[in-house]
């Protein structure tokens, strides 16, 4: 995990967490392995999201009500007598009745009929089953530990049935039937950062790091599709805890977070040759010097570099305002951008600082109204640029090289993502922390980028 400098108190070390929790081995780091029960992934049968009812929190999977939309009802006839008749009288007691046809059995915990889960929003049942191979889908029982906060596993994690208690430090929250989780784990470093218990009887279904990389290999849409909800999912959880972290910082004014410009910057701007300008550098190797684009194929980065541009900024300069849509995504190549949000007249506050190999732009690409926060060069910058349809023609490819990008910017967002609930854990647990810059990107952060061909 990238360094962390510029807190007022020490920085707890992970045991010191880890230690707090069960000393036994969590289910998916090799733990009591008769515990999960392996599922036939055969006899699976996927329906679309909405078909099935929601798991109630407080009750096993065996008192479950039946799911409307899988319960058959024999048709009514004659709902009602028409009001110029009077209705038929009752059939006498004595004689049976006519025999309707039987409601199926309520389904139970061993059913087959599973929903899609969210992630796969697109994906067809058919297609979905096609790439089951790639996935281990386990029952779990009552009360077991999945995983520990702080193993390290890579692997993604889909609540099928159950309902789980998702725990970070002393804060606890409930995850259920459609719950994806582990996202920045499979896509960063592969520290989980949150415990995971089950809270009643749970199905799951579970993508590691190996199934990814055959699965991405395949060309099958479902690695499409899961890529595109993490770039989703995440952009929202930077947003969400940004803010959260920013009701514990204090503001500061305008100008003290926005750097002022040189005499020879301002006599550029006034001569009209400041601001930003396009510089002429080698593309393709600065994208293969990016730990987010590691272990990706020449010819891959290649197309990318065709669609981008190498530009200078000047201190000061605003490469996105609060409020307003922007239409560019950004990799940092040296320098050092700031990210601030408004926070009231003249004032501000800073929520990061972004460094060479930082992206950003997500908001720009997926995103069609004002960014959230400001972003400004603090520094004399160098950045290379895309705009909105060269990541459109990329990103929705379908091949290695809409993969290539798309995951390049996931690794970004997850990197910030953690960083963001790091400060949010120091901030709740009184640590009051000063972060200003963090530590250089390091290449054994990220661990899913391979570039095996697909054939």
């Amino acid at each position: 995990m990238a360094a962390v400098r510029g807190f007022t108190g020490d920085w707890p070390p992970a045991s010191h967490y880890i230690g707090t929790m069960s000393e036994k081995v969590s289910l998916l780091k090799g733990g009591a392995g008769s515990k999960l029960q392996v599922v036939d992934k055969a006899s699976l049968q996927f329906v679309e999201t909405g078909r099935m009812k929601e798991d109630s929190w407080d009750i096993d999977w065996e008192n479950t009500p039946e799911p409307a939309e899988r319960t058959f009802h024999p048709p009514v006839q004659g709902f009602s007598p028409p009001l110029d008749r009077p209705a038929p009288a009752p059939r006498p007691a004595s004689k049976p009745q006519p025999t309707a046809q039987p409601v199926p059995a309520k389904r139970t915990r061993s059913a087959t009929l599973e929903e899609i889960p969210d992630v796969f929003h697109g994906v067809s049942p058919r297609q979905l089953h096609e790439a089951l191979e790639f996935f281990d889908v386990f029952d779990v029982a009552r009360g077991e530990t999945l995983i520990q906060q702080g193993d390290k596993q890579p692997a993604l994690l889909m609540v099928l049935r159950g309902q789980m208690e998702v725990s970070r430090y002393d804060r606890r929250r409930r995850a259920s039937r459609g719950g994806v989780l582990g996202l920045t784990t499979l896509f960063g470093d592969g520290h989980w950062p949150v415990g995971l218990r089950t809270l009643i009887e749970c199905r799951v279904m579970v993508l590691e790091i190996d199934g990814y990389r055959r699965l991405r290999s395949s060309g099958s849409v479902v690695s499409q599709a899961l890529e595109e909800y993490a770039l989703e999912n995440m952009l929202q959880s930077l947003e969400r805890t940004a803010k959260e972290v920013a009701t514990y910082n204090q503001t500061s004014p305008i100008d003290e977070l926005i750097p002022r410009k040189g005499f020879f910057e301002r006599f550029a701007a006034a001569i009209g040759a400041g601001g930003i300008s396009v510089v002429n550098i080698d593309v393709s190797a600065a994208l293969s010097a990016s730990p987010i684009f590691r272990n990706a194929e020449p010819h891959h980065l290649a197309k990318i570099a065709d669609r981008m541009e190498a530009i200078r900024v000047q201190t000061g300069e605003f490469l996105f305002t609060q409020g307003e849509p922007s239409t560019h995504l950004y990799v940092v190549v040296s320098g050092s951008v700031g990210v601030i949000a408004a926070a009231g007249k003249n004032a501000a506050i800073k929520h990061e600082t972004l460094h060479a190999t930082d992206a950003f732009g997500a908001w720009s690409m997926l995103r069609t109204g004002g960014n959230w926060a400001s972003y400004v060069a603090l520094e004399k910058t160098t950045l290379l640029e895309m705009d909105k349809l060269g990541w459109t023609e990329l990103s929705v490819s379908g091949d290695e090289v809409g993969s290539v990008l798309r995951l390049a910017l996931i690794r970004s967002l997850a990197s910030r993502v953690t960083v963001a609930h790091l400060q949010l854990a120091a901030h709740e647990s009184g640590l009051k922390p000063t972060i200003e810059e963090y530590g250089d990107l390091e290449e054994s952060k990220f661990v899913t980028i391979n570039p095996a061909s697909r054939r």
